[in-house]
């Protein structure tokens, strides 16, 4: 009698992995999609604090400190579109603000329907003395 039991139970084990599979692999997906947007998150902001840093060094001349930042930007593969860039407070305090904003595109998130999601990174530098 329990012989009858055993041979009924082969294959659950099929049936349990076939529906569990999709959710293992959502949740993968999830993981890698995660994963590359902290990356291009904190890549953004190495590239932000590098503008501002380099732009302080040339300041209280405004073009100059702007220039600067422009090129870590190339230097960084950073978009000029996405990048705002503001020099303020004159010769008695002067400080730079540098701005990235980007969308980032998502691979295996856009099967749940969201293919984009914004990015944006931000650093203020002061010239000391």
């Amino acid at each position: 009698m329990f012989k009858v039991f055993r041979t009924r139970e082969r294959g659950q084990v099929l049936v349990i992995a076939a529906l569990m599979l999709p959710v293992l692999l959502g949740m993968s997906g999830m993981a890698v999609d995660a994963g590359s947007y902290a990356s291009e998150r904190r890549s953004l902001q190495n590239a932000a604090d590098a503008m501002a840093l380099a732009g302080a060094q040339e300041l209280p001349d405004s073009s100059a400190a702007t220039a600067a930042a422009q090129s870590w930007a190339a230097k960084n593969n950073i978009s000029l579109s996405h990048v705002t860039i503001a020099v303020s407070g004159g010769n008695t305090a002067p400080m730079i603000r540098v701005r990235i904003d980007k969308s980032h595109n998502f691979s295996f998130v856009r099967a749940v329907g969201v293919n984009s999601a914004d990015i944006g990174s931000r650093a203020t530098a002061i010239k000391a003395s």
